[in-house]
């Protein structure tokens, strides 16, 4: 019998805790603020524009230019980068590294350096780098997409393209 009481009792409680959450939330009064320090009714504020400064401060829209402004800071600077990454071929891993010049906000060189490779790759990093211009040239470092091959090279495309998603993140 106890053990029935009880198990009720813990229903009962579950249930009111499961249930505390599904009220309508309380209705605040509006208050009616006299900012003045006049008795008129003429000077104070309307009930909803009290409540409405309030409870929603909204940040007022981007104007396009504000947007441009955001989207400059996140270009990278005019002047030459170069990136060092990893990436794994069948035979080992390559070492090489990614070099671009930006100039007014465009890329206008673009090239892979390959430090430690085997020859099959060097080859295929040298025919990415002759085939990944019209991928990369002229644009912004935000606009680059590279395909999933360029030139036949497929890992090192999958690399640059990694490294370029780290650069864009940063």
């Amino acid at each position: 019998m106890i053990r029935k009481i009880v198990t009720i009792c813990l229903v009962l409680i579950l249930a009111s805790i499961a249930l505390s959450g599904c009220t309508e939330p309380k209705q605040y009064q509006k208050a009616n603020v006299d900012l003045s320090g006049s008795d008129s009714p003429t000077d104070t504020l309307p009930e909803e524009d009290v409540a409405d400064d309030m409870l929603m401060r909204e940040e007022p829209e981007k104007t396009e230019e504000d947007k441009f402004e955001e989207q400059l800071s996140t270009i990278l600077e005019d002047g030459s980068y170069s990136e060092e990454f990893t990436y794994a071929q069948p035979k080992g891993m390559n070492r090489a590294s990614l070099d671009f010049t930006i100039e007014d906000g465009v890329i206008t060189e673009f090239f892979v350096e390959e430090i430690e490779a085997e020859d099959i790759s060097k080859r295929k990093i040298k025919a990415f780098n002759e085939g990944v211009g019209e991928y990369v040239l002229g644009k912004s470092i935000e606009e680059v997409e590279l395909p999933t091959v360029v030139s036949g090279s497929s890992l090192t495309t999958a690399a640059v393209a990694e490294k370029l998603d780290e650069i864009k993140a940063n």
